[in-house]
């Protein structure tokens, strides 16, 4: 998987957040320790307690700040488009992007396993599922419009997109593709069937 360059932040929370996520990518949860983060910032592992409750407070944030750069990313790719399916396809490619930009937070995000972590908060959780119900909010004026007809229960189809993404994100950050598969063509591919999961409306 393809590291992010370790940023030296301004404020010790900040030196905290990055540090964690560069080891999180590398080593999962459990090679993540407060002495671990506090030999990083050079700082006392008693500091950081003055930022965060626990390690998995530190994991939580990440997390939000990871949906919050996703939703951001989305939203600015379709802040000038009107038709709906238009919309998809660039929040699609938001998707993509967002993943191969930002691969360790990605890795937070959706890949890292955390079973023996507190439980991520539902509220957060609803919060941050925005960017699903935004798709499928979408997709209803589409089918108002006339524009589209859904061959499924809408979140199913979203769902369905969404973990399509994902494998392809997730190949994509780990270095998994065969050798001499043409990346970009890959992509593309993928993307239209995520489209096509949308089945245009025929006159």
């Amino acid at each position: 998987m393809r590291i992010e360059n370790h940023i030296t932040a301004i404020s010790l929370k900040d030196r905290i957040l990055a540090s964690s996520r560069h080891i999180l990518a590398l080593e999962g949860y459990n090679g993540l320790s407060m002495r671990k983060i506090a030999k990083a910032v050079d700082c006392k592992a008693a500091s950081i307690y003055h930022h965060f409750e626990n390690k998995d407070k530190i994991v939580h944030t990440l997390i939000d700040e990871g949906y919050q750069l996703q939703l951001q990313a989305m939203n600015n790719a379709i802040a000038d488009l009107e038709n709906p399916i238009a919309r998809l396809e660039a929040r699609t490619r938001a998707y993509i992007d967002f993943g191969i930009n930002h691969p360790e937070l990605y890795h937070i995000m959706y890949i890292l396993i955390t079973k023996d972590m507190e439980r991520y908060p539902k509220e957060n959780y609803r919060r941050n599922s925005h960017n699903v119900i935004r798709t499928i909010e979408d997709l209803n004026i589409a089918d108002t419009e006339d524009l589209i007809t859904l061959q499924a229960d809408p979140v199913i189809i979203a769902s369905t997109g969404a973990a399509m993404l994902h494998g392809l994100v997730s190949l994509l950050i780990s270095n998994r593709l065969h050798v001499k598969l043409d990346t970009d063509q890959f992509k593309e591919m993928l993307v239209q069937q995520v489209l096509a999961l949308y089945a245009p409306k025929r006159g």
